[in-house]
C-alpha cells in the first residue's frame, strides 16, 4: 500500500518544499474569529530521520509559490506519531496547494524538503482547495508524509543544456531521478531525488542533485504549466547511456558519493507542445 500512497512530489512532483511564515498573520486580528478553515491528517509510512527539527503542513495559493513569504503553515507537528491531526485557519480564497514541509536541524526551511502533497488518487499534482462562504471548511485533506522523499546522503552532478526557444507557459522546472523507468503513474512516486527549484528560460543549468543511495535508472527534467486551470505536466528531456545513445542511462550512487557527467539535453523542437 505504501508504494501506492506515497507522495510524489515528486513534486511532487512536487512541489514543490515550498512554506513559510502564516497566510492567517497577513488578517486584520480586529475582525470577528475567521471559520473558514482546512482540516485534515498526516499519514506517517515511516519514522523520520532523528536529524528532525519540524514538521509542519504548508498552503499555497499559487503553485509553484514565489518565496516563502507566500505560504501558510500549521505549526509544528508531532512527527513522532504515526497519525497527526492538523487543521490551519485561512482567508476565504483558492489554495493550489497543501503539503507537509521537513525541517533539518541547524538549518533553515528550505523548498525542496517535501514529504508530501495533497492530491488526486495516484497524481503527480497537487489537488487545490476552495474555501467559499457556500462551504468555508475543506475537511478530509489527507497527506502521507514518506521520509524516503528527504533520506538523501547522495549526490548527481551535471549540466542540463536547453536547445531552441522555451515554451511561453513553462513555469517549473523539474528534475528526478528514479529506480525504475516510469511507465505508470505510480512510478514516479518512487523518486529518489526530486528539485523543483530549477531555473526557467536558461540556455545552461549547472546541477547538484541530493539523492537517496541506490541504482538510479532514469534521470530526467520535467516541465509544470497550468492550462486551463489545470496542470500541465511535459517530459523535456532525459539522462542517456553514453555507450548507447537514446536509451536512459543507469547510474549506481552511493552513500557519500557524488557522481559526476549527468548531462542532459533538452531540444525543445523535439517536445511535444
Amino acid at each position: 500500500m505504501k508504494s501506492s500512497q506515497r507522495f510524489s512530489a515528486f513534486v511532487a512532483l512536487g512541489l514543490l518544499a515550498l512554506f513559510g511564515l502564516l497566510l492567517a498573520c497577513q488578517v486584520d486580528h480586529g475582525l470577528a474569529p475567521m471559520k473558514s478553515k482546512i482540516v485534515g491528517k498526516v499519514i506517517f509510512v515511516d519514522k523520520l530521520p532523528p536529524n528532525t527539527d519540524q514538521v509542519q503542513v504548508a498552503v499555497a495559493r499559487t503553485f509553484p509559490p514565489k518565496a516563502l513569504l507566500e505560504l501558510g503553515l500549521s505549526g509544528p507537528l508531532p512527527f513522532w506519531q504515526d497519525t497527526v491531526d492538523f487543521e490551519i485557519l485561512l482567508p476565504l480564497g483558492h489554495y493550489e496547494a497543501v503539503g507537509v514541509l521537513w525541517k533539518e536541524k541547524g538549518r533553515t526551511w528550505s523548498i525542496s524538503s517535501i514529504l508530501g502533497l495533497y492530491t488526486r488518487r495516484n497524481s503527480l499534482l497537487p489537488q487545490a482547495v476552495d474555501l467559499t462562504e457556500e462551504h468555508p471548511v475543506q475537511d478530509s485533506v489527507i497527506i502521507y508524509a514518506d521520509p524516503n522523499l528527504i533520506a538523501r546522503g547522495a549526490f548527481l552532478q551535471g549540466t542540463v543544456h536547453y536547445v531552441g526557444e522555451w515554451f511561453s507557459d513553462i513555469e517549473l522546472v523539474v528534475l528526478a531521478a528514479f529506480p525504475v523507468i516510469p511507465e505508470e503513474q505510480v512510478d514516479y512516486l518512487t523518486a529518489r531525488g526530486f528539485d523543483m527549484t530549477r531555473p526557467v528560460g536558461v540556455q545552461e543549468d549547472d546541477f547538484v542533485l541530493d539523492v537517496t543511495p541506490d541504482t538510479l535508472r532514469y534521470i530526467a527534467v520535467y516541465s509544470i504549466s497550468q492550462e486551463a486551470g489545470s496542470f500541465k505536466f511535459r517530459e523535456l528531456g532525459v539522462y542517456e547511456d553514453p555507450d548507447h545513445p537514446g536509451q536512459p542511462g543507469t547510474v549506481v550512487v552511493a552513500k557519500g558519493d557524488t557522481v559526476k557527467g549527468i548531462d542532459i539535453t533538452v531540444d525543445f523542437s523535439k517536445v511535444e507542445p
